[in-house]
């Protein structure tokens, strides 16, 4: 639906959308328990469900012929064969994989326990969450204007960015050195979803993109719940602040082996012509 100059665009405005929305979001839903109480909030949030089918209803999109469907298992295989044949979208997805599951999950964890016992509490926790939203919001800002000549170069490299925000929770720093250190975190996350989804959208054929890249959903986001039932055994057998410190450590690891695959370094902005 949008032409190909502008795609990084369209996906930085989308990643910008959600990102404010997630940080206006625990401001609105406070306001409302505290006005109207937590059972009409809640049938106020069932309600913005029913205005955002009705806005996908309203949409227009061009007229345009949609090929034949394949049968689900024929889908399964053709779109396992297009994911292996791109080596870079491999690479992305176990990176994405590792980050979720060794790197977030954990953080999403133990962050709110540590922020309990040593921070204060959920206000120290969702002042630590805003400096990411904030930090994701400007991410998007920064992803509208930067157009990179390789961008999976950047892309694979920025996760490094978590590694301060881990570390800095592990050793028990102060609430607002870690929700500084929490904003390059979220710059990180908005940057890397719109740079690899704009490759995916750039470098896969339209009727491959929905089947090679579903793979790649799928394992990125298996391995979140992955991880977070594993970061509670974990943290009890070796500690909280060992399983942070190895996700920072894994963090600054998968950029260089991310940067291992050939076609990750070289993969150009645009597409390559038609010959």
């Amino acid at each position: 639906m949008v032409p190909e100059a502008q795609r990084r665009q369209a996906n930085a405005l989308v990643n910008a959308a959600q990102n404010a929305a997630t940080l206006i979001a625990p401001v609105v839903s406070a306001a409302l328990v505290a006005t109207i109480g937590a059972g009409v909030s809640f049938a106020v949030d069932a309600a913005t469900f029913a205005i955002s089918a009705a806005a996908l209803v309203a949409l227009k999109t061009p007229d345009r012929s949609m090929p034949r469907r394949p049968a689900l298992l024929d889908a399964v295989r053709h779109g396992w064969r297009d994911f292996r044949a791109r080596p870079w979208l491999q690479a992305t997805t176990v990176q994405v994989a590792v980050i979720n599951g060794v790197c977030i999950s954990p953080f999403l964890v133990i962050g709110p326990i540590i922020a309990d016992q040593r921070l204060g509490g959920p206000l120290a926790w969702a002042f630590i969450g805003n400096g990411y939203a904030v930090g994701a919001l400007l991410g998007s800002t920064v992803a509208l204007r930067w157009r990179p000549r390789r961008p999976l170069r950047v892309a694979v490299t920025i996760p490094v960015a978590l590694a301060p925000l881990l570390v800095l929770l592990a050793a028990g720093a102060p609430v607002p050195v870690l929700a500084a250190a929490a904003v390059p975190a979220g710059v990180q996350s908005a940057i890397y979803a719109v740079l690899t989804d704009t490759a995916r959208q750039t470098h896969v054929p339209a009727d491959l993109v929905a089947r090679a890249t579903g793979f790649s959903t799928v394992v990125g986001l298996a391995a979140a719940p992955v991880g977070m039932a594993l970061a509670g055994p974990a943290a009890e057998r070796i500690g909280t602040d060992t399983v942070l410190l190895a996700g920072a450590l894994v963090a600054v690891l998968s950029a260089p082996l991310a940067l291992a695959v050939r076609s990750v370094r070289q993969l150009p902005a645009e597409a390559e012509p038609a010959h």
